[in-house]
């Protein structure tokens, strides 16, 4: 695989299930090239099914219980407090350094979970995670350079009803803008490996999926009529773009289009800590103590975290509450309350937060007030619960809803598989999801999405291949953990053992050098905090993204 090159094009939420009806329709004549040309199949992704792990596997190459990232949000250490996650590159051991080692070139714009960037052969520009103001290019003045031109790591336009137009003329702004940065790198820098994701998919799917759906309970005919297309322009968008990269390679290159989790509907949300403490594993307080009496008194006065948001713009938030004591700063509460506000942990067994379906047991030794001991009592609480999962009904159709409950030890594996959810679970395709927040204000189990969401992620994304060697076909049980190797072994790098993906050798007529694995220890970390004015930013930016309820 010597003097190979590999271009990989990820697309946040892309799935074949749209594209290949689309392309096959001769909507998409790139995207139809390379499948015809190439091979493509379905990529399993990680449970769950979301960009921090997802992302994060993608380029280590490794499970989340050797990266420690589950989720949008951790627990802060010592307590039920969430925060967002944040990655530490040099400790994980990405794909991206690794190929620098053996002086392959690389070049790396906007991949979610880049964010401090690391210094690499070459040049990274962060994504999602990755605070608007903040240092976010390797090297440095690159950001500089980038925002002179215009390009923007996050959209301005939030999504809401009346803002269709305006939403959907930003993420094709974007996108144009992203794909035109990429192309000026990479005509201008010399690379052996280049990676650029488009993550406004993701969000055109949630947003807008009701739109094309005729099926969908939230189907609005007049709408339809006027942006019915728009999923299907926006693929169009990036065809063109694809053809314009597909233009600019030799023949030496290998193309990756890849995804790290698919796309569909989304019907309902699940409140698990709702249905927990219905089935006697959470209680609730009495009385949410003086910081939370306080919490909700600011919140009936409509004295929130969003609402001052929505006044003054997050940046003016952040500028406010440096200049409160950080005592009054922490009083300020969000729209729903905190799980950290509400939950008796002294008379609570288990808790659910994340995006999806995750629950955690408040086990002792572990959690700040664990009561459930660990081992067998531990082994028991799981398996009821897992048990009770299975019988859960949605009231309104009478159907259950449960589609998989995986348990921790059979998904995870490596040094920080502790911190991951106990227990995920998987309801109606994800048709049905949970997100953290709006369990604590009613004491009903399913409700309507919040954050006028009609779309969400599936287990399985995308991956296509195409360029020299690479054989017409389908791609079978191929997981996001087996890029990064692949591509290394492409680019002709001996592969870190302990890496837990396999080379996808089915990609090719012929495999020509055979896989070789050379040993590397981790070097410990994993996962850092962000500082408190960029968590703050990234958790109104996840609450605009639908990712917090």
């Amino acid at each position: 695989m010597d003097n190979k090159r590999v271009l990989i094009i990820g697309l946040d939420g892309g799935t074949l299930d749209v594209i290949e009806p689309w392309a096959g329709a001769g909507h998409l004549p790139n995207f139809h090239r390379l499948l015809e040309e190439g091979c493509s199949g379905r990529l399993k992704s990680t449970i769950p099914a979301l960009s921090p792990p997802a992302w994060t596997s993608f380029f280590t190459g490794v499970n989340p219980g050797k990266h420690g990232l589950f989720d949008f949000l951790k627990r802060r250490p010592g307590s039920y407090e969430l925060q967002p996650v944040r990655n530490d590159l040099p400790s994980l051991g990405t794909m991206f350094a690794w190929a620098g080692r053996y002086h392959k070139r690389v070049g790396v714009l906007n991949v979610p979970m880049t964010y401090p960037p690391e210094p690499v052969n070459g040049f990274m520009v962060s994504g999602l995670g990755a605070p608007d103001d903040a240092d976010y290019a390797y090297p440095a003045d690159l950001a500089d350079e980038l925002r002179a031109s215009g390009y923007r790591i996050n959209n301005e336009i939030v999504y809401a009803p009346g803002r269709e137009e305006a939403f959907i003329r930003e993420v094709m702004d974007t996108t144009n803008k992203r794909a035109n940065v990429a192309l000026q790198l990479m005509e201008r820098e010399p690379w052996d490996l280049f990676t650029v994701v488009f993550r406004n998919l993701d969000g055109v799917f949630a947003f807008l999926w009701a739109f094309m759906d005729e099926t969908h309970p939230q189907h609005d005919p007049a709408l339809s009529e006027r942006y019915g297309d728009a999923i299907l322009r926006y693929h169009q968008l990036l065809d063109r773009r694809l053809g314009d990269f597909l233009a600019t390679i030799d023949e030496n290159t290998m193309v990756v289009i890849m995804s790290d989790h698919g796309g569909g509907p989304l019907h309902k949300e699940v409140y698990l800590n709702a249905w927990l403490q219905q089935q006697g594993f959470q209680t609730l307080r009495e009385s949410a103590g003086a910081v939370g009496g306080t919490r909700a008194v600011l919140r009936r006065a409509g004295l929130t975290r969003e609402n001052l948001t929505r006044l003054v713009g997050w940046q003016n938030v952040n500028r406010i509450k440096e200049q409160l004591p950080g005592w009054l700063s922490a009083m300020v509460p969000r729209d729903t309350p905190d799980i950290i506000e509400v939950v008796d942990w002294s008379q609570t067994q288990a808790y659910s937060f994340g995006y999806i379906g995750q629950i955690y047991i408040n086990l002792r030794g572990r959690e700040p007030h664990g009561i459930v001991e660990p081992g067998a009592e531990y082994q028991h609480v799981v398996s009821k619960i897992a048990d009770r999962l299975w019988e859960l009904e949605d009231p309104e159709t009478g159907e259950r809803v449960v589609d998989a409950v995986y348990l921790k030890d059979d998904v995870y594996h490596g040094p920080h598989a502790d911190e991951g959810p106990d227990i995920n679970v998987t309801m109606r395709d994800m048709t049905y999801i949970s997100h953290l927040g709006l369990e604590f204000v009613g004491e009903k189990v399913f409700g309507p999405p919040p954050n006028y969401e009609t779309g969400t992620h599936r287990q399985h994304g995308m991956l296509m291949a195409w360029g020299p060697g690479i054989r017409h076909g389908i791609v079978e049980d191929a997981e996001i953990i087996d890029l990064a190797p692949t591509t290394l072994h492409i680019l002709g790098v001996p592969i870190p053992e302990d890496m837990d993906g396999r080379v996808l050798t089915d990609l090719w007529e012929d495999t020509g050098s055979p896989v070789e694995r050379v040993p590397r220890e981790l070097a410990g970390g994993g996962p850092v905090d962000l500082s408190e004015d960029e968590e703050a930013e990234v958790l109104d930016r996840l609450k605009d993204l639908g990712y917090l309820g």
